[in-house]
């Protein structure tokens, strides 16, 4: 079953039920993320719609457009001129027929012979020959070679024929192509081979035209392969990639637009894109920010599910990705190198690395980039990379730990050269020019971003109340105001809290809690003993006990009083509400037993004693740290309280008393589990070893008046915390 918000049990949940319970469950999340997605889209369509020129090839630009960036284009005539010249030169391919080209020769020559033969038998004179052979032959002849053919003799027209046929088998063993002066220029090769023959003129001249007339070609053109070998030329010509300038005039105003033109245009992303083409971009654009959402969304539910416990934390993460995309619609306009781009992202996970931490910025600067990249007016994906690298650098540098100082410091050193550095890198490896002022200003930007940075985490950490590990460590500095007044007003609840945090941090990093607000929260738990430090015993040093002339119930209330009083003095100083549920929670709704046990000693018969009035308000620990807290501070006054004892008696104290913590449902609220409780309890048992292992002996047995010695700030007499 389902567990819900008011205790509840609801229907059962599968893992997608479960998955988008954080959002479903909450409607000001889903609002949040609602009005993210619809900024983030917004973006997207300004970019797509404007700014767009309505133009086509052939009209006349009715004003002058300049370049508002650097950017590169592909010029489509260039590049088409260059594929046509490749197209031309490549050389045209022909299939060999060789064998079917010699059968044709050889039948053309036989033929020639055999009508020959039959002419000179059936026609009684040469002029008769002659002309019969004019309309009979397959191929042409002149009138000598005719005459000649009609006129030899049997044995001449046999050698004539020889001839023409060695003549032709000779040249045919050669490519002979059907286009182009193939033919042709086989055909003088042939009477350039019968210039060396020895029989008579006339035979030698009709036996040439008889073979230049029977040649065929043996090499066929091939339509479908030569084309195909054109194309492939074509493809492999690199596309001719030119340069505008920033300010550059891209057109004036009543030149005739052309293809040049809406080149330039595109590459700067300014031609308005068909209803169709809209739409689908539209499309696309919305489900990339839909799945990139989700794809973070579950990146904090698998791995960083405490910032999606309040709204404010994944508020803050889905207003940087809008900033990143809003700064880059502003000032990336066709370059993918603008330092703005890179000093946006790189701003936005220095905030987020000092808000949330160093892992969740390092993995939100990708997101970022992406967001930048889809709003830039001109779209690049290298952008992604260039930027995304500037984020997780500045992330890094930032999570290096030490004070707000520190921090500011070491990105205002870091992220220019960083910034400085990709640009001129990945300029160089893309094969844009990149000039110097272009580095410098990238390297401005990144100065500003640290800068910026350091501003916006000071301006969003109070409104939303969000704990930066920074401002923890400022909290802990013992310059701060209110521990300085707690060490000269209530020096011994001072040292109480310095002891309680040691016991605290040591048994926090046990559990993987965290450690460093455990220890703040420490050192402020017990600020409200500053409105009557006297009225606790560690601050008396000798003074005369004012318990001792007020009621039970009256020494309870002013006993409990100093949680309130803390929390109206936090409220005050503007203590973080991390640190003010310390404060609150660290004694929960426990039992003030010395004064509740007094009261019943001294009630008259018949007289009721309530509980109530002699517990803490709370609430009970809500958190791990809290919890961890409540018990340091518990086993930390017993401590005080101990004689001498063995590290056995030790061990048992610390264990019977967190024991009645359970036993008196302390720690019903908070996430400890009993394997988390049981090594903070071996944590604790060693810190108060290595602290007051000066004063304990190591005899076997116990002395068993020591076991609850750990109550004894809350039961003395002479007053508690």
């Amino acid at each position: 079953m389902t567990r819900l918000p008011d205790g509840k049990a609801g229907p059962p949940s599968g893992g997608v039920r479960r998955l988008l319970q954080p959002i479903v469950g909450r409607p000001y999340r889903t609002g949040v993320l609602a009005v993210g997605a619809g900024l983030l889209f917004l973006l997207v369509y300004l970019r797509l719609m404007g700014e767009r020129v309505p133009w086509q090839i052939g009209q006349r630009a009715p004003r002058d457009i300049r370049a508002h960036a650097f950017t590169t284009y592909l010029d489509s005539d260039a590049t088409e001129s260059k594929r046509t010249e490749a197209r031309a030169s490549t050389p045209l391919v022909f299939k060999p027929r060789i064998a079917a080209a010699a059968r044709d020769v050889d039948d053309a020559i036989s033929t020639v012979f055999e009508l020959t033969r039959n002419a000179r038998l059936e026609e009684p004179s040469a002029i008769a020959r002659s002309f019969r052979l004019r309309d009979t032959l397959p191929i042409p002849l002149s009138e000598e070679t005719r005459r000649t053919l009609a006129t030899v003799t049997d044995p001449e027209l046999a050698v004539v024929i020889d001839m023409a046929r060695r003549l032709a088998a000779e040249r045919m063993t050669q490519e002979v192509r059907d286009r182009g002066s193939g033919l042709e220029d086989a055909r003088a090769l042939v009477r350039a081979a019968a210039g060396r023959s020895n029989e008579p003129a006339p035979q030698v001249d009709a036996a040439v035209e008889i073979a230049q007339q029977a040649l065929r070609p043996n090499s066929e053109y091939d339509a479908e392969a030569t084309e195909a070998a054109q194309e492939q030329a074509a493809a492999a010509v690199e596309p001719e990639r030119k340069t505008v300038d920033r300010n550059e005039l891209v057109i004036a105003a009543g030149d005739t637009v052309e293809q040049v033109h809406i080149d330039m245009l595109n590459a700067l992303g300014l031609v308005t894109p068909g209803e169709t083409h809209l739409a689908a971009r539209l499309l696309a654009s919305a489900a990339t920010i839909a799945v990139l959402l989700g794809l973070f969304g579950y990146y904090l539910h698998r791995f960083r599910p405490q910032y999606l416990q309040r709204g404010r934390y994944d508020g803050l993460i889905i207003g940087c990705f809008v900033a990143a995309a809003f700064i880059a619609r502003l000032g990336a306009k066709g370059s993918a190198y603008e330092a703005t781009d890179l000093a946006a992202v790189a701003a936005l996970a220095i905030v987020l690395t000092a808000l949330l931490d160093t892992e969740v910025a390092m993995v939100a600067s990708v997101f970022m980039a992406f967001f930048a990249d889809l709003a830039a007016p001109a779209s690049d994906p290298r952008l992604i990379i260039v930027a995304a690298l500037a984020g997780l650098v500045a992330a890094f540098t930032s999570g290096a730990g030490g004070s707000r100082t520190s921090m500011i410091a070491r990105t205002a050193v870091v992220c220019p050269l960083a910034n400085a550095f990709l640009a001129g890198a990945f300029a160089t490896v893309f094969g844009i020019p990149v000039s110097l002022d272009q580095l410098v200003f990238a390297a401005l930007g990144g100065l500003l971003a640290a800068l910026f940075a350091a501003g916006a985490i000071l301006v969003l950490e109070r409104p939303l109340r969000i704990i930066t590990e920074v401002r923890l460590l400022e909290l802990s500095s013992a310059n701060e105001p209110i521990l300085k007044r707690l060490a000269l007003e209530a020096p011994g609840t001072y040292a109480s809290s310095i002891g309680v945090a040691n016991l605290a941090e040591t048994a926090a990093d046990a559990v993987s809690a965290d450690a460093l607000l455990v220890r703040v929260g420490a050192y402020y738990h017990d600020i409200g003993k500053l409105k009557r430090p006297y009225y606790f015993i560690e601050n008396q040093q000798g003074r005369a006990n004012p318990h001792d002339r007020l009621t039970p119930s009256l020494s309870a209330r002013v006993i409990v009083s100093h949680v309130r009083d803390g929390l109206e003095l936090a409220e005050e100083i503007g203590l973080p509400s991390e640190v003010r549920a310390f404060i609150a929670q660290h004694h929960g709704t426990t039992l003030v037993e010395y004064f509740y046990e007094r009261a019943l000693q001294e009630a008259g018969e018949g007289e009721e004693v309530l509980e109530a009035s002699f517990r803490y308000p709370g609430p009970r620990p809500r958190s791990r740290e809290a919890a961890i807290l409540m018990l340091a501070d518990t086993v930390e006054a017993a401590a005080r309280t101990l004689g001498s004892a063995n590290l056995d008696s030790l061990r048992t104290m610390v264990h019977n008393l967190i024991h009645h913590k359970i036993e008196d449902g302390q720690l019903d609220e908070c996430d400890l589990t009993f394997a988390n409780i049981h090594a903070v309890e071996d944590a604790l048992v060693r810190t108060l070893y290595a602290t007051y292992h000066q004063r304990i002996k190591y005899p076997e047995h116990l002395d068993e008046n020591h076991t609850h010695r750990g109550e004894a700030r809350e039961s003395a007499p002479t007053g508690t915390d």
